[in-house]
């Protein structure tokens, strides 16, 4: 079915409330910004609200919806340009290892990805090396009672999340949201997950979900 037929139906002409939506649930502003060719999954009449799923995926994510932080890694810029932790102790750190956790974060209403940097392990797992290592990191949230969750690495059980950036730019900020919006619109897309839409209602729903995404993870 498509947008224009839409616009056709009873439900259209009789909802109080149209909420359009594309493929990984971010919410379209105004029916005037959709196409009218553009193909429709669902759609359905609730309580006078009328929400209406389209098989469109985003180039972008709406950037007035976006929380972003990243005045956190502003401490470690010259360490990852520098590939080394500047305080470095090798009798604590090489036995525990340092880790950082959300130096960058991209957060939208229901799904956020954010940068984590730490230490490599050495190869016998004995131990760290004064190495550093970043990596994103991604969370979803449901319904309650479950909220925040995280889905771990995606790199670990999927392809191309590895953090691609040129630090030693000196626009690596935008460089860095960039990437960061990229890889969540990506991982959104894989695996069906929405990015202003609850992604679960029961602890059942969060176990599905996250079986299905993580079920490869070694």
């Amino acid at each position: 079915m498509k947008w224009k037929e839409i616009k056709e139906t009873e439900e259209y002409k009789m909802c109080d409330i149209l909420e359009v939506y594309d493929a990984v649930g971010i919410e379209i502003d105004g029916d005037k910004n959709i196409s009218d060719d553009a193909e429709v999954t669902s759609y359905r009449l609730s309580g006078g609200i009328l929400t209406v799923d389209l098989k469109e995926k985003p180039v972008i994510l709406d950037a007035t919806k976006l929380n972003w932080d990243d005045d956190h890694i502003n401490h470690y810029i010259e360490e990852i340009r520098s590939g080394k932790f500047k305080y470095w102790n090798d009798d604590r750190d090489a036995k525990n290892g340092i880790f950082e956790i959300g130096v960058a974060v991209l957060e939208t209403k229901y799904s956020d990805i954010e940068l984590n940097i730490y230490s490599e392990s050495l190869p016998d797992g004995s131990g760290y090396e004064n190495k550093i290592c970043l990596s994103y990191f991604i969370c979803l949230r449901g319904g309650k009672p479950l909220d925040w969750e995280e889905f771990d690495y995606p790199e670990d059980y999927s392809k191309g999340y590895e953090v691609s950036v040129d630090f030693s730019k000196d626009n690596w900020r935008d460089l860095l949201k960039e990437d960061m919006e990229k890889k969540l619109i990506m991982f959104l897309e894989e695996f069906g997950c929405k990015a202003e839409r609850s992604n679960w209602e029961t602890e059942e729903e969060f176990s599905a979900l996250y079986f299905r995404i993580t079920r490869f993870h070694s």
